[in-house]
């Protein structure tokens, strides 16, 4: 006998009933940079028609840095810095099923008394 299955026993009605809503509700305003890019772009591809996505993307870019929409406009770059690599802590000895091995120094040898 097969089950009915009902609308809450689903995968996507238990994620949706998990999932909790985004304290601002709904998307986050677009920057000043994606505003910019979104209008220069379609302009740029409008003069470059032949010319890859890629590379408008890259010119688009290049003319964002010297933009007056650009709040960061005339400061150089934040340099990125690596980050230091973590030690990871040593670690303990894992203890075995085996049972231990004896020493043959420790060997007992009858019939020598």
């Amino acid at each position: 006998m097969v089950k009915a299955v009902s609308e809450t026993q689903t995968k996507t009605a238990t994620k949706s009933a998990n999932v909790k809503p985004r304290a601002g509700g709904g998307k986050r305003a677009p920057s000043a940079y994606n505003k910019y890019v979104s209008d220069h772009l379609k302009q740029w591809r409008d003069e470059h028609p032949d010319r890859p996505v890629k590379e408008a993307m890259s010119a688009v870019a290049a003319q964002w840095h010297d933009a007056p929409e650009n709040p960061n406009r005339g400061q150089e770059p934040k340099r990125r810095t690596k980050k230091a690599p973590t030690e990871k802590p040593a670690a303990a000895p894992r203890a075995t099923r085996k049972a231990p091995v004896a020493d043959e120094s420790e060997e007992v040898v009858e019939g020598s008394d």
